[in-house]
C-alpha cells in the first residue's frame, strides 16, 4: 500500500506538472498568437528553468500568498485595537456649511 501511495501520489505531481506546461503552450499557440510581436519571447533556457523549478514555486508561493500574509493579518489584528474602516469618498465636491447644516 504504500508502495500505491507513493506512486499516486508522483503520478499526480507529475500530471500536475505536464498540465501546467500544457497550458502554457496552448495559451501562447492558439490565445494570445495575434500578440505574439508584443510578447517578450521565452527562450529555451527560460522554458528549462521553468521546468527544473515547478515543482518547489507552488510551495513557495503558498507559503508567501498564505501562510505569510495570514502572519501579518495576525500580527496587526494583535497590534492595533481599534478598528477602522476607511473608505474612498463618495463624492468629489466640497459641501459648504449651509449644506451641512441642513443635512444634520
Amino acid at each position: 500500500t504504500k508502495t500505491l501511495i507513493v506512486c499516486v501520489l508522483a503520478a499526480s505531481l507529475v500530471y500536475g506538472w505536464l498540465k501546467v506546461f500544457v497550458r502554457e503552450l496552448l495559451l501562447r499557440k492558439f490565445i494570445l498568437a495575434h500578440r505574439r510581436h508584443d510578447m517578450q519571447r521565452m527562450g529555451a533556457f527560460n522554458w528549462f528553468c521553468l521546468f527544473v523549478t515547478y515543482p518547489v514555486l507552488p510551495t513557495l508561493a503558498s507559503v508567501i500568498f498564505n501562510t505569510a500574509a495570514t502572519w501579518r493579518m495576525l500580527f496587526h489584528a494583535l497590534r492595533n485595537t481599534g478598528l477602522k474602516y476607511v473608505t474612498a469618498p463618495k463624492e468629489f465636491r466640497a459641501v459648504n456649511s449651509e449644506e451641512r447644516a441642513l443635512r444634520h
